[in-house]
């Protein structure tokens, strides 16, 4: 079944990653984090990323979800002109 081939494609991913992984742990998760990152970033049209703070601490992010469209530094195209026949 699909269950079985997904969970078993999961299985030799993870044996084909662990020696990388006890090898350099945080090397592997630094580049684990960045490829992942940018999978989810590609199509995005604006990337908010917050780095972890000091020592663990907690870091608070606001955002203003209803804020104004950024204005467009792209200038129209003229408009055809007027046909006078």
């Amino acid at each position: 079944t699909r269950l079985v081939e997904y969970v078993a494609a999961e299985a030799r991913q993870f044996q084909d990653l662990l020696p990388r992984y006890q090898a350099n742990p945080e090397l592997f998760t630094l580049q684990w984090q960045t490829e992942s990152l940018a999978r989810v970033f590609t199509n995005a049209s604006e990337k908010f990323y917050l780095a972890p703070g000091p020592a663990g601490q907690p870091r608070e992010l606001r955002l203003l979800l209803s804020r104004e469209p950024e204005k467009s530094n792209v200038i129209p195209p003229p408009a055809p002109a007027a046909d006078s026949h």
